[in-house]
């Protein structure tokens, strides 16, 4: 089948090798019923590959069902999906279809399905093996005939091993995967695509398009694009709204683009995080502590020198945040010096060069607060005897207070 009228129909851009394969794969398993989960990093794209194999299978004159799993509240997502019967629970004022029953005979679309609780996971599983599914305060076995294409941005192995998915349930979703690449890993399209927003942004608002010179593009090619296409998108459209020249060069791109992130550690002793200098034992921390993960837009690093204790006291580093090996700063005598030689504040005066001990400092802390709750307690027990001494004399006396 011609890739070129498959992009063209559904709007996808690019011509990298691993983005015409994926394409080829869902083109492949479209004309089956078999079930595909799509694997790949968040912004990739992933939602457009249910849309194709839909259009290309035998149920494309039937409904096609798109369900963002993560957006549904855990305690209606069952209903949403399989349907409730009238009186099942608070609110239910009337029988409902879910969208599997909605889908029948056509394509259902789970895009987030990791963040499915458990209970749901059962149901799913057993809609997968028999077509079968009860609605919600029904105990009537109603029949589904629906292909279910299933996408995440998750490790779906680490979340099996955590407990979070269903090992039976990952193998019958798995039946053909399908892996998106990320945007760096199509190099080759960045432009193309960043060419394509630029456009889109242009004729919206009646503006002349941007272009790039020759560094400029090389330097949006080697930036990392941890929000792959969706933060080239943003990339282009704030350069297209922001710069009044119409030819951006290297030093007009966005200061996240001009500094590179790459997960690998250099050899060079260079924290590709900060681009803060660390010493060789730091560097054995910073590796071993090295694998980032995605965490929407939030990216937990490394760095064996102690002065990065808050991010914000750091300003090489205001949109990330740090973990340390403590065991790293006490063998590291080395500060943290950033490449322009300057070096980066302290949270404390003392340093750990000194054999400052943040678990001495947590003893003292507790010593601190057992005293103030010790006088506290003495001072109440003084006022309730007093109290009760004064009622006694009262008493004894006749007198009023």
């Amino acid at each position: 089948m011609d890739l070129i009228a498959v992009k063209q129909r559904f709007g996808i851009i690019g011509s990298s090798e691993a983005m015409d394969r994926a394409l080829e794969i869902a083109l492949r398993v479209a004309p089956t019923d078999l079930s595909v989960l799509v694997t790949g990093e968040s912004g990739v794209g992933k939602e457009f590959f249910p849309q194709v194999i839909h259009a290309y299978s035998a149920r494309k004159h039937n409904k096609y069902i798109a369900v963002n799993c993560g957006a549904i509240p855990e305690g209606t997502i069952d209903s949403e999906l399989f349907g409730h019967e009238k009186g099942s629970f608070t609110g239910a004022t009337e029988s409902r279809k879910g969208y599997f029953e909605e889908a029948d005979g056509g394509t259902i679309f789970l895009d987030e399905v990791a963040e499915l609780p458990h209970s749901t996971q059962v149901r799913l599983l057993r809609v997968l093996q028999t077509g079968e599914f009860i609605r919600v305060g029904s105990s009537k076995t109603q029949k589904t005939n629906v292909r279910v294409v299933a996408a995440t941005n998750i490790n779906l192995q680490t979340a099996i091993k955590e407990g979070r998915f269903r090992e039976d349930l990952y193998y019958r979703l798995n039946t053909v995967p399908i892996y998106v690449p990320a945007l760096r890993e199509r190099k080759e399209d960045i432009y193309t695509l960043f060419r394509k927003f630029a456009s889109d942004v242009a004729i919206q608002y009646r503006m002349p398009p941007i272009t790039l010179d020759a560094q400029a593009r090389t330097m949006l090619e080697n930036y990392y694009w941890r929000g792959n296409i969706r933060q080239l998108k943003n990339v282009a459209e704030q350069i297209s709204a922001i710069e009044e020249s119409r030819v951006i060069t290297a030093e007009v791109q966005p200061p996240a683009v001009r500094r590179p992130f790459s997960d690998s550690i250099r050899q060079d002793g260079q924290s590709p995080v900060c681009n803060v200098t660390v010493s060789p034992v730091g560097l054995v921390a910073l590796a071993r502590q090295s694998s980032v993960p995605a965490t929407g837009g939030r990216t937990t690093g490394t760095c064996s020198a102690g002065r990065l204790r808050k991010a914000q006291e750091c300003p090489f580093a205001r949109s990330w945040r740090y973990q340390f090996d403590t065991a790293a700063l006490k063998m590291s005598s080395t500060s943290c010096v950033t490449n322009s030689g300057m070096s980066v504040p302290s949270t404390d005066e003392r340093s750990f060069d000194e054999g400052y001990s943040w678990k001495a400092e947590n003893e003292r802390l507790k010593s601190k607060v057992g005293s103030i709750r010790f006088v506290n307690f003495t001072l109440t027990v003084i006022v309730r005897r007093f109290m009760a001494a004064m009622s006694l004399l009262v008493t004894a006396t006749g007198c009023t207070v």
